[in-house]
Order: structure tokens, then sequence, then C-alpha cells
């Protein structure tokens, strides 16, 4: 080169494998550094005669600690796009298909494919396992890197329908279920929110409230809680989907996997307790002393103390009355249907004032003395707890219901819940008992009596509510009896829980009676072992 020569012009043919014009800026004369003029413009020559610029941003190959792979799809025929983010030259070409580069195939090892251009692999085979092809690629600092593609048969993932059992208002976690044969990384997420209560992810504790929410669990962990007081088989349900992450091209042809997770809420009481109870200890000819029953309950249910025995050497009193008995015998009274408020549906030839007045229908049959539905109904009114019919009945007075009667001449055991107006909470109802429907003979007439735990009011209205899917049967009722007191049993103590003993003149020594705790009044009945 001439000294002193004003314009230098350089001339190479070279393969830049990670688009950088690193190299060139490292040029330099007799260890003197030579300047270059917009280098991020140079211009490449040396691919067919087109003139394109180099890449100016460092563009280095991403290459794995493990063999990167790519799906094929179910197709065998089918095209796969494989196409690379660096300029890279296949060393080891595909056994059982074809790669090709920009449209034309790529026919010999150590074909050059530039960054970025549109890179495809296509099976030969219908029974197509796996393939693959290697690939190098020069790193910034010189050194070559290899990679592999491992092109594989995708297997569909999988889901399935689950059954799952959750306590009443309680938290129960559980794994939406999934499967791939490849081993694939999977996830799930949610496509239809159930229609009672509240999903969660088991991930952060959020609750799921928008379909097509990703569960953010790795396992598709989640947890339901159900609301309200409902409960039984098929309480809600709701649906998920399961799909491969995008870590390669997943299979275009598989079924959708979707699963179904139906949900059944239990109902498991926990019993009411007693604190701070404790013997009294009185002196003779004493007036006597107040006993307090300190009686909760953990689910928030109203604690009744019911009496088992009186005191035999004394006397108790409630409200400034003695209870002399505990039998309710001597003013026991029944009642029969006076009057029909609402309906789900009727028989014109047994129309819903059927139910009205005593017993009087014996035999299956048309009878206008009795109610039937019309048509059979597998429809659920409610979704929280299923009934497919009702009739709200009335009665000529209100009782302290202690049992109902119920006379069904067709759909026998199809009640599935009796309900009345909640005195506490207008406009809500209160449960007084609950079962489930069986199947019946549909023409054998059954008179059955249903137990109610004694309630602390009188009742004067009845919901009662039947379930014709078990059944399968029409429902017809000849009668509805009301069994109760007009008083308020003396042997049942709502809140506050408290008597006063006192104990018989001259009494000297120790005196006792017993009782039992009831969690009647919510909305499910048990009653505990005496105490």
């Amino acid at each position: 080169v001439p000294e002193n020569t004003p314009n230098l012009v350089v001339q190479w043919h070279f393969d830049d494998l990670t688009d950088s014009p690193d190299g060139l800026l490292a040029l330099s004369a007799q260890g003197i550094p030579l300047s270059l003029v917009d280098s991020t413009n140079l211009q490449d020559t040396s691919c067919g005669g087109t003139t394109r610029p180099l890449h100016a941003a460092n563009a280095a190959p991403i290459f794995h600690t493990e063999q990167p792979y790519i799906v094929i799809s179910y197709i065998p025929s089918s095209a796969v796009d494989v196409t690379m983010g660096f300029d890279m030259n296949v060393t080891v070409l595909p056994t059982q298909g074809t790669l090709m580069a920009g449209g034309v195939v790529v026919s010999f090892s150590g074909a050059f494919v530039r960054v970025n251009t549109t890179l495809l692999y296509q099976s030969h085979l219908q029974n197509f396992t796996a393939d693959g092809f290697k690939y190098t690629a020069v790193l910034d600092d010189g050194s070559i890197a290899t990679g592999e593609v491992v092109l594989r048969f995708d297997h569909c993932a999988t889901a399935s329908d689950i059954l799952v059992t959750a306590p009443l208002q309680k938290l129960v976690s559980f794994q939406l279920p999934r499967s791939d044969s490849d081993g694939d990384v999977l996830f799930c997420i949610i496509t239809n929110l159930p229609t009672e209560g509240i999903l969660y992810d088991s991930t952060g504790g959020s609750a799921i409230t928008t379909p097509g929410t990703r569960v953010a669990n790795p396992g598709c962990e989640v947890m339901f809680q159900s609301t309200g007081y409902g409960w039984g088989r098929g309480y809600t349900s709701f649906r998920y989907a399961v799909l491969e992450e995008a870590v390669h091209q997943a299979n275009q042809s598989c079924p959708e996997a979707v699963g179904t997770v139906n949900i059944d809420v239990t109902f498991a009481n926990t019993l009411p307790s007693l604190s701070g109870t404790t013997n009294a200890t009185l002196v003779e000819d004493s007036m006597g002393t107040n006993i307090s029953f300190n009686a909760t309950d953990p689910d928030g249910d109203m604690a009744t103390v019911v009496l088992g025995s009186l005191p035999s050497k004394g006397t108790l009193f409630r409200d400034g009355r003695a209870i002399s008995s505990l039998s309710p015998a001597m003013n026991t009274t029944a009642l029969w249907v006076s009057g029909v408020l609402e309906f789900s549906s009727e028989y014109p030839k047994e129309p819903a004032t059927g139910i009205i007045g005593p017993q009087d229908v014996f035999t299956y049959g048309d009878d206008a003395r009795a109610w039937s539905t019309l048509g059979l109904n597998f429809t659920c009114i409610e979704a929280q707890f299923c009934y497919t019919e009702f009739i709200t009945v009335t009665f000529s007075a209100k009782l302290y219901i202690s049992e109902m009667v119920i006379a069904e001449t067709d759909g026998a055991r199809s009640l599935v819940r009796v309900r009345t107006p909640n005195p506490q909470a207008p406009g809500q109802w209160l449960t007084l008992w609950m079962g489930s429907a069986l199947a019946a003979d549909p023409f054998a007439p059954l008179t059955r009596s249903i137990p109610i735990c004694a309630i602390p009011f009188p009742v004067g209205i009845l919901r009662l509510e039947f379930d014709c899917r078990s059944s399968k049967s029409y429902i017809e009722v000849d009668a509805v009896k009301l069994v109760g007191t007009y008083d308020a049993p003396i042997a049942h103590l709502g809140p506050p829980h408290e008597l006063f003993y006192k104990p018989y003149p001259l009494h000297d020594g120790q005196d006792s009676f017993t009782f039992s705790l009831s969690d009647c009044p919510n909305q499910f009945l048990q009653i505990t072992s005496p105490y």
C-alpha cells in the first residue's frame, strides 16, 4: 500500500456466521488500528451477487445445554417450521425427511443457512417416529458451537373427567388430571367456571373469576369452596383444558384435551359444645340457684338444650314456670293442610288443592282429593340443591313442630327437603329436614313420618321439595300432617339456655338431671348423645 494513500479500499470474501461486524472493527496495519467509516452499513456482496447490509447488532446463536427439539405434526406429510434465529451450517442431514431453506432443498452436509431463513422439515414416511439434523455456528469469541434438532412424533395430551367431594363451606384442593406420553410439559386453563362456589389457584390462593385463566400452579392444582348452605350430589361443575408448553411445535391435529370436574358437596356437622358449666353447692333451705348452659356451636347453628331427665330432690324452673314433666303428650296436636300458597305444577284431574285435608286416598290413580304434578320433570329448580317439583302449604295454626307425616300415593320417597320461613331472617327459608330421593315402586302408596328436631319457634307454613330423577315417576301426595304443640316445649331451651333449680325442703345430699345438646335450628338437624 503506498504511503500516504488518501483512500484505501480493501475487498475480501468471508462467512460471518454471527451476523456481527465485530471482526471488521479489529482491522489493523502493523499494529496500528485502522478506522472504518459507517461500519454498520458495510455491504456483503458474497451471496450470489446480491447486496444486503450486514447485521450491526450482535445476534449470537442460542445453544442449549440440553438437546432442543421440535415436534412434527400428526400428519407426517405436513411440513414443520424449524427456522433458526442465527446463521448456521447444517452438518448432518435428516434421514427420514427433507430440509428446505427458503424453498430450496438442503442437499449436502455443511450447507449454510442464513439467520431467519425459513427452514422447513418434511417427513417422507407415513409411520414416522423420529428424525433430526445437526448444525454448527460460530460464537462471538470465534469458537464453534454445535446443536441438534430432534423431530419426533407428538402424541396428544389428555385430560379426564373426575368427581370431587367437598365438605360444605370447607376448602378442598385437588389436581386436574392431565397426561402426555411424550413427557411434554403441560399446563391447564379453566375454560368454564363453576356456577356455584369459588375456585382458587393453589399458587397464591387467588380466586379464578374469568374463563380462560391459566392455572399458575405447575401441577394444575386448584382449590374449591362451596358457598351458602346448598349441598348434595351434582352441586356444581367446571371444565378445563390441557395444553403443551410452547417449547416446540405442538401437534395441531390433536383433538382438544378437555375435562369436566363434577363436585358433590357433603355436609359434615360439627356438634355443639358446653363451656363453663359447673356443679352447684347449696346450703340447707336455700332459695335455689341459677344454672346457665354456655352452649355454643362451631358451625353457627343455634344450640338447644334438651332435658333428658328431671331432678328427684328438687324442681327446675324455666322463666318462672316449674317443669313437672318432660312429656309433651298431654298437649300434642295434629293439623292437616288447610291451604296452598304456591306449587311447581299440577295435573288438571289432581289439582294442588287436593292436598288439603286429612288423608283419604289410599290407592294409585286419578283422584281430585290428591295433588299430582304435571308430567315428568327432571330439570333442577335450584342449582345448589336439586329438586324438580315443590308445593308450599299452610296450616290453620302454628305449632312447635316435632313431626311431619306425608301420605304419598305415587312417586313415594321422592321428598328431599322440607323448609319453613325463617322468622329471624325475613325472606329466607330454614331447612327442617333433608334427605335423598330413592327409586320407588311408582304404584305403591306410602305413608311415612319425617322426624323434625325441635326448634324454638312455631311453624305454620311448610315447603315440600321433591326430586323426580331417582323415582322417575310423577309426584302424587294425598295429605300432609303437622304434629306438635301450641306451647313451646318446656324441656327445650333456646338461648340464653338458663334454668333455676330449687331443692325440696329439708333436702340434704346430691341431686342431678340429664340433658342433651341439639343444633337443630339452622340448616341441618342432628342431635348429640346425652351428656
